[in-house]
Parts: C-alpha cells; sequence; structure tokens
C-alpha cells in the first residue's frame, strides 16, 4: 500500500500525537490520579487536561469522519474487503462483513441502557440516582 505524504502525516498526527495526548489528559482525568500528588497535581493540573483532552476529541472525530469518507468514495467495496477480510478484490463480503459489525455494535449500544444494564451493575455494588 502506498500513502501520499498527507497520509502518512495523518497517520503520523493520530499513532504518535494524538493518542498520547488522549491517554495522558484522559488517564489525569480519571480516579486513577493519584489525588494526594501535590505536586504532580501542581505541574499537570486538571484544567490543562481538560483544556487538551476535547481538542484532541473533535481532531479523532474529524480524522474519522474523513477517514470513512475516503474509504467509501475512494472504491468502497475494494477498500471494505482490505479492511474486513484482508483480498484486494471486489466482491462483497467486506460490505457484509461491515454491516454485520455495525448491527453487532448497533445491539451493543442498545444494550447498555439500565434496563439491562441495572442488573448487572447492581452485582458489582450499590446502583443509585443522582
Amino acid at each position: 500500500m502506498h500513502y501520499n505524504a498527507l497520509q502518512m502525516v495523518a497517520y503520523f498526527l493520530i499513532v504518535y500525537v494524538a493518542a498520547p495526548l488522549a491517554i495522558l489528559t484522559g488517564w489525569r482525568m480519571s480516579t486513577w490520579w493519584p489525588a494526594k500528588a501535590t505536586t504532580l497535581n501542581r505541574i499537570y493540573p486538571m484544567e490543562v487536561a481538560r483544556g487538551l483532552h476535547f481538542p484532541v476529541m473533535l481532531f479523532f472525530v474529524g480524522f474519522t469522519v474523513v477517514h470513512v469518507f475516503l474509504v467509501f468514495f475512494t472504491g468502497a467495496l475494494r477498500n471494505l474487503n482490505h479492511i474486513y477480510s484482508s483480498r484486494d478484490i471486489v466482491d462483497w463480503w467486506g460490505l457484509v462483513i461491515f454491516l454485520a459489525s455495525l448491527l453487532l455494535i448497533a445491539v451493543g449500544w442498545y444494550l447498555t441502557k439500565p434496563v439491562f444494564s441495572t442488573h448487572l451493575a447492581t452485582r458489582m455494588g450499590d446502583v443509585t440516582k443522582n
């Protein structure tokens, strides 16, 4: 696969800039961050993490929108076969697997509703309404 300069820059930014920034800012905003580390909290305040995390998320969303647009409008069947069935031919299997994965994602998303997840969550601890 040959990538042009814009693709290489975009993938570089995703892998080596945006992903590490998302990890570091997400970690700072999470409960895993040591709350009593005053020096560390002074060096890397929560406001900085929040200020960076949102633009990084917007970059990921923008990249994804452009990426999906290009996959579909530069030869959807061939590109979906590359992605989903690892074949360099034009047939419908990549699209079928893609649509099945979308259905699976939709079902998983639907099952996160409280009517389904509350029972499982109560087994892990107390569930309250705020």
